[in-house]
């Protein structure tokens, strides 16, 4: 709700006077950077095909619209710190298998630098309490905890997910599985899972999945496809149909998380404020995806 304008002519000295030193205090003052942006970047070309041979030359980098310096770069191999979120609601209750035998798929996938952490949502929502290395530990959670049933708290789950990841010391990603829309934190779960991506650069990947046996007719939430792009991940889309399609998404995501590229640069002021991100690649043909913002402080 707006509230109103007060015109009492009396008082707008005053007002005007409160107005502006309010404003002097919630402006953040301008400092010097003292601290480099991490961006990853994947980069595919006309056949969605992983480009793995480029050089920082190659790239070009702009904030708020004004290019940078890239002032660090790597293409080497790096390690992750994956949270696997899975759709456990009771529309999931005879496809489930499919899933968890694909995210065994991804679990043999990880290099032995990375961490993982495994979480499902449902009746309530289960995560992991730690992030480990140890695929057993990750395993025995896919293959005990993870039971069908309940409504899809999607936006709260990914929420949470990303909780567990804040302290984690490698390059932070997501990957929730579903079959359908949220249906408990609706518009303001998306709105928390959008401002802590953002905040704490977690890359956001979602693979959506319909048209199977308790599964709604017609494709998940509009919003996975907007949210991932917007952190520079990806959103895939199968059908039941299809089931030997889940297998090989499961995996690209995992290939395309491990060849990545590493973009530093530093902002020429940390002014508080939400930054645009623009990444692009110099050679035709080819497709950059990485962060869309960042908050400079």
């Amino acid at each position: 709700m707006r509230s109103g304008r007060l015109a009492l002519v009396g008082t707008a000295a005053l007002t005007l006077a409160a107005a502006g030193t309010a404003a002097r205090q919630e402006t953040p003052p301008f400092r010097a950077a003292t601290r480099v942006v991490a961006v990853y970047a994947t980069v595919t070309d006309r056949d969605r095909r992983l480009v793995t041979s480029l050089g920082r030359d190659d790239f070009e980098v702009r904030d708020n619209g004004e290019r940078v310096a890239v002032t660090s770069f790597s293409s080497a191999p790096a390690p992750i710190s994956l949270a696997i979120l899975l759709d456990s609601s009771g529309s999931m209750r005879e496809s489930l298998p499919l899933v968890v035998t694909a995210t065994d798929r991804l679990i043999d996938l990880l290099e032995p630098a990375d961490l993982a952490i495994l979480g499902a949502f449902g009746d309530r929502t289960a995560v992991m309490p730690r992030l480990t290395p140890d695929r057993d530990e990750l395993r025995r959670f896919l293959h005990t905890r993870v039971r069908a049933g309940g409504e899809t708290p999607l936006w709260n789950a990914m929420d949470l997910a990303m909780v567990y990841l804040k302290d984690a010391p490698t390059r932070r990603a997501l990957l929730v599985f579903t079959d359908g829309f949220d249906t408990t934190t609706l518009d303001r779960g998306l709105a928390a899972v959008i401002k802590r991506a953002d905040e704490e650069n977690v890359m956001l990947y979602a693979i959506g999945c319909w048209g199977g046996p308790g599964s709604g007719e017609s494709p998940p939430d509009s919003s996975l496809r907007k949210v991932t792009e917007r952190t520079g991940g990806a959103y895939a889309e199968l059908t039941w149909q299809k089931p030997d399609d889940l297998t090989p998404t499961f995996s690209r995501v995992s290939e395309e998380l491990h060849r990545q590229y590493l973009l530093g640069f530093s902002p020429a002021r940390l002014d508080g404020k939400t930054h645009d991100i623009d990444v692009r690649v110099k050679t035709p043909g080819l497709t950059v995806r990485a962060r869309r913002t960042y908050t400079a402080r």
